[in-house]
């Protein structure tokens, strides 16, 4: 396998083991609010929105917000008013 990825194998072993990093640990969490938030909206909250009701719980941007959003496929779907 490290003659495929071309490292060597101190290296293969020391990316294995490394411990997560500490962002993309905050960056799981804010997911699954971000998930939470859009969920509850039945899928019609956009960005601004889904941020108003994060903000509180994960300290974030709106950039951030936006970035993992657009990252994971999350997207308003536009309601037509006729049900």
């Amino acid at each position: 396998m490290c003659r495929l990825l071309q490292v060597s194998s101190s290296e293969y072993c020391a990316w294995r083991t490394r411990a997560v990093r500490q962002w993309e640990t905050a960056n799981q969490e804010l997911l699954a609010a971000i998930e939470k938030a859009f969920a509850a909206s039945d899928g019609t909250y956009g960005i601004p929105r889904i941020y108003e009701e994060v903000k509180n719980q994960v300290a974030c941007s709106i950039h951030r917000v936006a970035r993992l959003m657009r990252q994971h496929g999350i997207h308003a779907i536009p309601s037509t008013g006729i049900e």
